[in-house]
């Protein structure tokens, strides 16, 4: 009991030390990839800023908005203009002097009070339950669908989900596995015209309720017999942009910063004329002498390359025509738009045109970046990395024996089968080349002038690329009618190829490490060259052998691997790595490689066995 504590703590210890330097060593291959999610705009979760709607139209008296209201800081709007009529602005209340402006058009029910459907087009326009306002809110996940993805990563897998104006029915349509919204059939291929059109990837529901389509909404909990209605008409309360209105200001900045500098849908509005934030391009192209550029229309911000350009300092302009100081090279893009983002995270926008006095700059939309999707901290986005590159070890531990009795024995995708495939291979690979390299040494030490004129080519035939000889060994056994897909040769010739050269090395060395004493004694008795060959020479070789049979025993399984890897051999370890890795299964490929080093480790204990029971003599260090 004693021994065996001793032989085995060592090890116990070596085995706790690795599971535990796990943790940092992941932490560590993982925060790149972390980090790059929390810096990246692009993966983070974005807010619509839009004047809001009022929260309750059943008393159109006093009109609440659910946010404080300054009269310097917003306004009153009807559509895309300044609410004409007189009002009064308290705190939390907005009192109209006349009448209430409202045109509802109601939904009509599809199901049991939670598919509704219109036939109006206004997926902007507010929707009311029982003369109460509803907030949209729906979270779509980062891959898009190509016709043959089933998998959608999304921030929690709880709630509701749709597709293509259907509700999702979880057991019918799709399932949840770790996380991942798994959908029955896959969804068809992204062909949305529009950018805002999200309805042909997986949506989940994060509020009241969501466009399905153009026409359908879904709410998040179903409600019989309530009355659904779209307001068409409606007052809402805007953002009114901070900056002087003096005629001469032509810089305003919005509340909300971090803006999303490629908002199709931003409407920025002077009174009720909707500034345009789509570029113009010049009648002209760019050629690298040209200065002088026509537009369709005069005015507007002149960007290049996405930076704005001062008037008077960097170019001139006379009407439509605009003359820059320097010529554009060839890849410029100059642009004319009636404003532009001088910053996005400040959202300070700069207009072509300061408005008049008493005029109102205002914003009916604009999308902010809200938050990074991952998580607040580098660890939180660590931990939320749907695909780790180097797994905590404890979720590879747990997932081991899931992944082992994934598939039956009479499976070949099975685990263990695949093992004793490659184990297999590994062994006829090892012998195999255990005898040529044998058999090698023993010429070379044998006949001198053989080695000096074929260790060269030994040595050489190791510094051919394996990549490149799979092929070649691909092309020589199709002639020969073996099935590369099911056989073992090409794993038994390209593991023996890696393996001889190791253990010719050894055994010559160990041939050639006898004691001179010991061949004087030997010559002095009269003894052949077989005799001392086979009675001294063997005898001092075999720690050498043994040891040259241990580094090929480990070469032996690399080549067994490579060789399933580059055959397309439908089975082994080999295979099933391959497979894997065009999976995108980071965990199950960790368990695959601990699998192939415990592989490894018992092929070369087993050599380490052998060699204890063919040569006890032999003194361990």
């Amino acid at each position: 009991m004693r021994r065996l504590l001793e032989n085995t703590f060592p090890l116990l210890v070596v085995l706790g030390a690795v599971f535990l330097l796990g943790y940092p060593f992941s932490y560590l291959m993982g925060y790149p990839l972390a980090q790059n999610n929390l810096e990246d705009r692009n993966r983070w979760s974005q807010q619509i800023v839009e004047a809001l709607p009022p929260l309750d139209i059943g008393a159109p008296a006093a009109l609440r908005f659910g946010t404080p209201l300054e009269p310097d800081g917003g306004l009153l709007v009807l559509g895309n203009a300044p609410y004409a009529a007189e009002y009064a602005v308290q705190a939390d209340a907005i009192t109209l002097a006349g009448a209430y402006p409202l045109v509802l058009d109601p939904f009509t029910a599809l199901d049991e009070g939670q598919t509704f459907r219109t036939d109006q087009v206004a997926s902007e326009s507010p929707v009311y339950l029982d003369k109460r306002l509803l907030k949209p809110g729906y979270e779509k996940p980062l891959e898009k669908p190509d016709g043959q993805r089933v998998g959608f990563s999304f921030s929690a897998t709880d709630g509701v989900f749709v597709l293509r104006g259907r509700l999702l029915v979880q057991g019918v349509d799709y399932e949840v596995q770790e996380g991942v919204l798994t959908l029955k059939e896959p969804a068809p291929l992204w062909l949305a015209l529009r950018p805002e059109a999200d309805w042909a990837r997986p949506l989940r529901i994060t509020g009241d309720y969501a466009w399905a389509d153009d026409h359908t909404v879904i709410l998040q909990q179903p409600k019989p017999g309530a009355r659904l209605e779209l307001a068409e008409t409606v007052v809402r309360w805007a953002e009114r942009l901070a900056g002087g209105v003096d005629g001469i200001n032509r810089t305003f900045t919005l509340v909300h910063g971090k803006l999303v500098p490629s908002d199709a849908q931003r409407q920025i509005l002077v009174n009720d004329q909707l500034l345009r934030a789509d570029g113009r391009r010049a009648l002209e192209r760019a050629d690298g002498v040209r200065r002088q550029f026509t537009f369709p229309e005069p005015g507007g911000v002149l960007l290049l390359d996405g930076k704005a350009l001062e008037l008077g300092r960097d170019y001139e302009q006379a009407g439509a025509t605009v003359t820059l100081n320097e010529p554009l090279s060839r890849r410029s893009q100059l642009l004319q738009q009636d404003y532009a983002i001088l910053d996005a995270d400040a959202g300070q926008l700069l207009l072509a045109q300061a408005p008049a006095p008493g005029s109102a700059v205002w914003a009916r939309r604009y999308a902010v970046y809200d938050k990074p999707k991952c998580g607040a901290t580098v660890f939180e986005c660590f931990l939320s990395l749907p695909q780790h590159p180097v797994p905590l070890p404890h979720w590879i531990f747990t997932k081991a024996p899931s992944f082992v009795t994934r598939f039956e024995w009479a499976s070949d995708r099975n685990v263990l089968r695949e093992v004793w495939y490659t184990a297999r291979g590994t062994l006829v690979a090892l012998l195999s080349g255990g005898a040529v390299g044998l058999f090698l040494a023993g010429l070379f030490v044998l006949i001198r002038p053989l080695e000096r004129a074929m260790l060269p080519w030994v040595i050489a035939s190791q510094t051919v690329p394996i990549i490149a000889l799979v092929p070649m060994l691909v092309l020589i056994l199709a002639n020969f009618g073996i099935r590369i897909q099911t056989s073992i040769l090409p794993t038994a010739i390209i593991g023996g190829y890696l393996s001889f050269f190791p253990i010719t090395i050894g055994a010559a060395k160990g041939l050639r490490s006898v004691e001179p004493l010991a061949l004087d004694l030997m010559h002095s008795y009269a003894a052949s060259p077989w005799q001392v060959f086979f009675k001294v020479r063997v005898y001092s070789a075999l720690p050498f052998i043994f040891a040259s049979f241990k580094v090929g025993a480990a070469a032996s399984l690399v080549g067994a691997l490579i060789s399933e890897t580059e055959t397309s051999n439908a089975k082994g370890l080999g295979f099933a790595i391959l497979g894997q890795v065009q999976a995108g299964n980071v965990a199950d490929l960790w368990i695959l490689f601990f699998i192939s080093s415990l592989l490894g480790i018992l092929f070369v204990s087993a050599v380490g066995w052998a060699e204890r029971l063919l040569a006890p003599w032999v003194r361990k260090i």
